[in-house]
């Protein structure tokens, strides 16, 4: 992966919540007492438009519990219960690092199973969301969303109705949502959340009113949308495969796969129904657009065996409009990772991005005054 320097020492981010707006990158970071070359973003909040979030990329855990001493201070020093700021390693819910004011147009990251939504995307210090995408797609806003996803912690893990209900409750909650248009970027995991979510937005359209024209596009990065007809790789051993990945292969020994595999038959009997009833619902979609980023890299499944966590059949969703790009020098994990703004898959990504939002704009269902969208290069 170039263009990414390894670091002997760990970079982290904190989200800082509750800033003033008045607030500007270099008073933050002298309040901070971070380096004014400190890699962070400063926007808008996504609920409340008069305060804005930060996330501050930080080298050591040392400079992380520094900050998270903040949590719940005023940065200038007010004793005023709304100037206390929010210190937070857990990203949570919608975090905007990228503002696109003069548009409408939202570009929303949904990590995997075990991610995190800001580090699933990152590569040491450098998370292209945030400090590589702004600068190919102006005036879009970017925004993570953050969920629980520790199966570890959570036995209902992989019962992703549950998952699919928090995300809209939060997408609702949005300040602006009914004047937004959104491009979906799913890795893994999180591409059943949001498929899930956008049949509940078209089963239920009253209930989800404002949410029933909010997509534009898809992009699914190895998102396991069906089991294999011509290979044993079925749903449950798939998501056993995205286990072991996520959770580290020492982590998940072969009794304890066995057992997490007997507990999956039912959801993957749920994901093979979700894929069909999604095919019925979206087959036909004029306005949402799909494309599929498949790995190619294998990984180590267990300490015999390497091979695709999700291969490019599961990975293709059964869409006829829907796209397809295999990626060459990908895993499961860094086909969500990008550092190097010249690198070839990279460039794939943003000229899908690109394209969907050239389709809406020529259906005129997406209005963006005076929005240059920069081509990738040629390869």
């Amino acid at each position: 992966m170039g263009g990414a320097v390894v670091s002997k020492v760990p970079f982290y981010t904190v989200r800082i919540r509750n800033i003033p707006s008045s607030t500007d990158r270099s008073s933050l970071l002298e309040s901070l007492g971070c380096p004014q070359d400190t890699v962070l973003s400063l926007e808008v909040g996504p609920y409340n438009f008069t305060k804005m979030t930060a996330t501050v990329t930080v080298q050591g855990t040392h400079k992380v519990d520094e900050l998270l001493k903040l949590n719940n201070t005023s940065l200038g020093g007010s004793s005023r219960v709304e100037s206390r700021v929010l210190v937070d390693t857990r990203f949570d819910g919608f975090t905007v690092v990228a503002g696109g004011t003069n548009g409408n147009l939202d570009i929303i990251a949904i990590h995997g199973l075990n991610g995190h939504a800001f580090s699933s995307w990152a590569v040491n210090d450098v998370m292209w969301l945030r400090d590589l995408l702004p600068k190919r797609v102006p005036n879009v806003r970017v925004l993570l969303y953050g969920y629980n996803a520790n199966y570890v912690e959570d036995p209902f893990m992989f019962r992703i109705n549950k998952y699919a209900r928090l995300f809209l409750q939060s997408l609702k909650a949005l300040a602006d949502i009914r004047s937004r248009r959104v491009i979906f970027i799913c890795h893994s995991f999180g591409g059943l959340v949001l498929k899930r979510a956008l049949m509940d937005i078209a089963e239920n359209p009253f209930e989800y009113s404002a949410l029933q024209h909010v997509g534009l596009g898809v992009v699914f990065l190895a998102t396991p949308h069906r089991s294999s007809e011509y290979t044993s790789n079925d749903i449950a051993s798939i998501l056993v495969n995205i286990a072991k990945i996520s959770s580290g292969v020492k982590g998940l020994n072969s009794r304890r796969a066995e057992q997490l595999s007997r507990s999956l038959q039912w959801d993957s009997k749920e994901v093979m129904d979700m894929a069909r009833s999604f095919r019925f619902h979206y087959c036909r979609e004029s306005q949402l657009q799909f494309a599929n980023f498949c790995e190619q890299l294998p990984m180590k499944l267990s300490k015999t065996i390497d091979g695709l966590v999700v291969n490019p059949y599961s990975a293709t969703l059964e869409v006829l409009h829907a796209r397809k790009f295999s990626i060459s020098n990908r895993d499961h994990v860094t086909i969500a990772k990008y550092a190097d703004p010249n690198e070839e898959a990279f460039n794939l990504l943003v000229g899908e991005l690109t394209r969907m939002v050239i389709f809406a704009r020529e259906r005129g269902i997406l209005v963006i005054p005076r929005l240059l969208l920069l081509t990738p290069p040629s390869f």
